[in-house]
Parts: structure tokens; sequence; C-alpha cells
């Protein structure tokens, strides 16, 4: 709280006459003015700080829908792509449909990984714990990876209609 106006006057120690007592009163007044308006200021800092807390926190959320989302429906949709589509055809380089499944299943686990690690972080940061920095860097990791790995999954997948599409024309 160092940022906290000082008064820029002092208490005088003799009496005062009227005119030193009206400039007393006035720089007090105006001390009080600058006090107000650095609680206004903070008041507005502090409620800017909940909105951009909440704005991230919806984010989050919608991210791991998101991460869950595509990883299972990408799971779903080879399945469904191998069952359907490819039944009458050849299916050739089947490495790259295990690798593609392994993929949105790893993003899925990292997916859970990365709750228990934002809970963890959560609660070390509520205790001041002082690991709770270590804990966020491993959640943004966690998240990270998440997207990497449907990513991969997905250029996998069409890797592997590429290689298997013209076995079915």
């Amino acid at each position: 709280m160092s940022d906290i106006p000082e008064p820029t006057f002092t208490t005088p120690t003799t009496p005062l006459t009227e005119e030193e007592l009206a400039e007393y009163q006035q720089k007090l007044t105006d001390w009080n003015q600058e006090l107000e308006t650095y609680a206004a200021n903070l008041d507005s800092h502090d409620k800017s700080r909940e909105r951009a807390l909440d704005n991230r926190k919806n984010a989050e959320i919608e991210y791991d829908k998101l991460i869950v989302y595509l990883a299972g429906g990408g799971l779903v949709l080879t399945v469904g792509f191998i069952k359907d589509i490819t039944k009458a055809a050849k299916t050739t380089d089947v490495g790259w449909l295990l690798g593609c499944w392994i993929c949105f299943a790893l993003a899925l686990l990292v997916n859970l990984v990365s709750h228990a690690l934002t809970r963890m972080a959560a609660d070390a940061l509520l205790t001041d714990a002082p690991n709770w920095k270590n804990l966020d860097k491993k959640v943004n990791w966690a998240n990270w990876t998440c997207l990497i790995l449907v990513g991969l999954g997905i250029f996998v997948f069409l890797v592997f209609v590429f290689l298997n599409f013209p076995a079915h024309a």
C-alpha cells in the first residue's frame, strides 16, 4: 500500500490563527479528496481484475469442453469412418489410424490431468502454498499438450483418409 497518498503538511504544534486554521482545513480536505480518488481507482481496478478473472475462468471451461468434444468426436468419427466408409474398400496403412486414436485418447487423458492440476493449483493458491505457480505452469503445459495432441490426431486422421480414399473409389 505504498501508493496511498501521504499528507503534504504537518500538524501544527502552536495555536492557529483563523487564516492558518482555514489553510490547514483546506489541505486536509484536499488530502481527503486525493484519498477518495485513490480508493475509487483501487475499487475500479479490483472490479476490472475480477471481471478479467471471471472471463479467464469461463474461457478455461470452454477450452476444456472443446478439447473433450474434439478428441471424443474425433474418436467417434474415425471409428465411424472405418465402419461405414471403408468397409467396402481395402483399408491400408492402419498404423495412421492407430496413431490418430492414440493422439485423441492421450488428449482426453491429459485433459483429465489438467483438471486435477487446476484443482491442486487453486487449493495451493487459496492456502498460500509456495508451489501454486509451479502447478499453474503444469496446467498451462497440459493445456498446450491437449491442443497439440488434438491437432496431431486430426492431421494423422487426414493422412489416413488420404491414403485410403483412393482404395474406396
